[in-house]
């Protein structure tokens, strides 16, 4: 099965933006006994975000010299 992606031509911060929504909501949306059964979840998120987190960090611009 061919995996198709639309969020590929997202910008850095767009999917980094998208990835903080899609976290908030699954802590909305899970019962505590889900969060406990897929507390390793979050961890793995929490990676992903992080990188992304890198991604966009590489658009910025530097800060002039004082």
């Amino acid at each position: 099965m061919a995996r198709f992606s639309p969020l590929v031509s997202m910008t850095p911060k767009q999917r980094l933006d998208r990835a903080l929504q899609i976290r908030a909501a699954l802590t909305d949306l899970m019962t505590d006994e889900e969060s406990d059964n897929y507390e390793g979840l979050d961890e793995h998120f929490q990676d992903y975000i992080n990188d992304l987190t890198l991604d966009h960090q590489k658009t910025l611009p530097t800060l002039p010299s004082f």
